[in-house]
């Protein structure tokens, strides 16, 4: 894992052989949240990209909208993070600073959003099977929604990430499963890397204000399914405990399930969760009480 810059999330076009990308983008308000992607898809020669815009109110999906652009009429930046088609504009920092910064539009009849995403925790960048993943794991997001033609002025936390993922990455790897805890002091990533059916890989990042991110040991951790659900003809994860214990770190949650959104994409399975997470955070003797709604995901190849 290392520190990441403002070129690794601009756009990397690929030149032998052919790749995904995506620019993902949440936020939780009070009532509402967002979730926003804009996912490339480069062959040889050609390209497209998809814009998926969702809308959820208490969890629930009240609005979407997936948009296809070929890629020239796309305008992609492979300096900083900046993109722009219809009705679609991210803007984010063009120089290196402490705080990078995102403006991050996109409407559609009537729905839509204009927010301003600034970091409170550093960016890192490490590497996944068949690729990378870039991570902001907490950002400070004010901005407004517009639902129905009625603006709504918010102000939340959010996440970013960039992956870069080849084709032949649902060879190497089954899905992953997302979860992050971001609290004022300090914050856990993880992520579960499902390599076969039945076995996994764990990456989990301590993260916290103006300090250099670290990779934590993936035997100090806990991590169990307490409930299930069924979905998509299979049964899937409803509830979790998590526990982590290190010399610095101790993590004691509980993650119960507000709601799901089920999404499906060609040879993909993806699960967005609403998460209610509970519990305890302590870092180096300082304990912070965890209360939050987090937005989290559960994705299959097929």
């Amino acid at each position: 894992m290392v520190n990441a810059t403002l070129p690794d999330d601009a756009f990397h076009p690929s030149i032998l052989q052919g790749h995904l990308e995506t620019w993902y983008f949440d936020a939780v308000f009070t009532n509402f949240s967002t979730a926003i992607e804009f996912t490339v898809i480069q062959g040889i020669h050609h390209g497209i990209m998809l814009t998926g815009l969702y809308l959820y109110r208490n969890g629930e999906l009240i609005h979407t909208k997936r948009s296809l652009s070929t890629l020239s009429h796309v305008q992609l930046s492979q300096d900083h993070p900046e993109i722009h088609a219809e009705n679609t504009s991210l803007v984010g920092n063009t120089t290196e600073s402490d705080a990078w910064a995102y403006d991050l539009a996109v409407s559609n009849d009537g729905q839509g959003v204009d927010l301003h995403f600034e970091s409170t925790m550093p960016a890192w960048k490490t590497r996944v099977r068949g690729g990378w993943w870039l991570a902001l794991p907490d950002l400070h997001v004010t901005g407004r929604l517009t639902i129905d033609g009625v603006q709504i002025i918010v102000d939340g936390q959010g996440y970013h990430d960039h992956n870069w993922f080849s084709f032949l990455t649902p060879l190497l790897q089954k899905g992953w499963q997302f979860i992050n805890i971001a609290g004022d002091r300090a914050g856990i990533t993880l992520a579960k890397i499902q390599t076969t059916r039945l076995r996994g890989t764990y990456i989990i990042v301590l993260n916290q204000p103006h300090t250099t991110p670290m990779l934590l040991d993936p035997s100090t951790i806990q991590f169990k399914v307490t409930d299930w659900m069924p979905s998509f003809h299979r049964q899937i994860p409803r509830n979790f405990t998590l526990q982590l214990t290190t010399d610095r770190v101790q993590l004691a949650v509980t993650l119960t399930t507000e709601a799901v959104h089920s999404i499906t994409f060609p040879f993909t399975l993806y699960w967005r969760y609403h998460l209610r997470i509970l519990g305890t955070l302590t870092v180096d003797g300082q304990t912070q009480v965890i209360d939050m709604v987090r937005i989290s995901e559960l994705v299959r190849f097929l």
